[in-house]
């Protein structure tokens, strides 16, 4: 989460509702802070942004009041300016610029300042070459962001997603009070004005497979789909009826949040969350949003959250419990096949001085009615094990042989979470861009 000033909501507004719980900045806000960070462009110290950003151009457009053009300046290197401006940490992170309010200013929330107040301005059409068609399978994070570059470049471009809207982690990940339904759908919206075309519920290498893909007339197809699975826990019991992976919960909460219908995903009153990263914090903190009481097992140390800090400080200001140093041994079965809690194991500091051991008859039961599993991503692509000719290495990961993402298929890229999983925000984009040029 990008560090700076923002207008938060009281945690015990914010359990309460999806409402986003940082407001962001207003128009009279952003111009102010652009022109106090100008006055430190000569001192810009830590590192700049990896899409290659000019930050310093944007500025100058946002402290002249000129939005739509600093917008488009920032649409230039980065496809999702509303997103890295609620996820990604702030460039230049070794620079503390302050305003007259003593906070500290923030390039990504006025990142986000412009993309929120852009979202209702409909660019025109982008125009196209006359080149073949390239296929993008996977409408998340990285798809959007190759389409966006595909187009800027004047590819025609067909996304591809299996599931009825785009979104991605954006949907199964992240909660709605971090990344509201209508910035997503603000996304989409921005994507089809520039004239690719969303073809949705559709699953490429089992509907429509890759060679049919080529055979009708796409020049390349980039595969994007992902690491939006999540590896099995590995341990006795994951069978049992209140199990779930984190991202049918967050599915169902963008649902219930949207009045799309009553909450069917049946959550006992105890919810345990198993994992340490974002995924298993908004997991956690949408579970609470439903009136359950969570805790959120983390297998290890308290500093496996430190990339989190701040999501952690403010799940645990609303009420999430936080349970360090155990592992999961096993899911305890009430009788009936049903969940009764989850069996861990203590751990200490090994005595070698490295590592994590196993307490001596350190076992315990922590008691809950759901288990959500938000471990380690996996990446997406069962559906592309029976494909020919591609390459599919441990844990389903998509093999590349170029930095590019060229795969062993010809004529198919990949991109993203399923040639890497557990890649970041910027990460995604970063490789988003470089497949896109290397295809055009």
């Amino acid at each position: 989460m990008p560090q700076g000033r923002s207008r938060t909501r009281l945690p015990k507004e914010r359990v309460r509702s999806f409402q986003e719980v940082h407001l962001g900045l207003s128009a009279r806000e952003a111009v102010t802070d652009a022109r106090i960070f100008l006055e430190r462009e000569g001192v810009l110290k830590g590192d700049p942004c990896p899409l290659g950003t000019d930050h310093v151009a944007v500025l100058r457009l946002v402290a002249k009041g000129d939005f739509a053009s600093a917008f488009d300046k920032l649409l230039e290197t980065n496809p999702l300016p509303e997103i890295t401006g609620r996820l990604a940490p702030d460039p230049y992170g070794a620079l503390q610029v302050y305003n007259q309010n003593g906070d500290r200013i923030s390039l990504r929330r006025i990142e986000r300042f412009l993309a929120d107040r852009a979202r209702s301005a409909i660019p025109g059409l982008s125009k196209t070459t006359g080149r073949p068609k390239v296929a993008v399978v996977g409408g998340g994070v990285a798809g959007l962001s190759l389409s966006h570059f595909l187009s800027r470049r004047g590819q025609a471009v067909t996304l591809f997603e299996s599931a009825d809207r785009c979104g991605g982690s954006l949907v199964s990940s992240c909660g709605l009070f971090r990344v509201p339904q209508r910035t997503v759908d603000g996304i989409i919206a921005r994507t089809v004005s520039r004239g690719i075309e969303i073809v949705t519920s559709t699953i490429i290498g089992r509907s429509l497979g890759l060679r049919e893909l080529l055979d009708r007339g796409f020049s390349s197809c980039i595969l994007s789909v992902g690491d939006g699975a999540f590896a099995p826990l590995g341990i006795p019991g994951e069978g049992l009826a209140g199990v779930f992976d984190a991202d049918q919960i967050m599915r169902v909460s963008r649902e219930v949040a949207s009045g799309a219908r009553d909450l069917l995903l049946p959550l006992g009153p105890r919810v345990l969350v198993v994992g340490h990263g974002e995924a298993a914090l908004d997991a956690a903190r949408t579970a609470l949003r439903f009136g359950r009481e969570v805790t959120v097992l983390v297998g290890g140390r308290e500093g496996l959250m430190d990339p989190v800090a701040a999501d952690l400080r403010e799940a645990v200001e609303e009420g999430v419990r936080i349970k360090t140093m155990a592992r999961p041994v096993r899911i305890e079965d009430n009788g009936v096949g049903c969940v009764k809690g989850l069996v861990c194991q203590m751990l200490r500091p090994s005595r070698q001085g490295e590592g994590l051991e196993d307490e001596p008859q350190g076992e315990f039961l922590i008691e809950a009615e759901t288990i959500v599993n938000a471990g380690e991503a996996s990446a997406d692509t069962l559906f592309l094990r029976d494909t020919g000719g591609l390459d599919l290495g441990e844990g389903g990961v998509v093999r590349v042989v170029s930095p590019e993402g060229e795969t062993t298929l010809e004529h198919v890229w990949a991109c993203g979470g399923c040639v890497t999983p557990g890649m970041t925000l910027l990460e995604t984009l970063a490789a988003a861009a470089r497949t896109a040029q290397a295809v055009v």
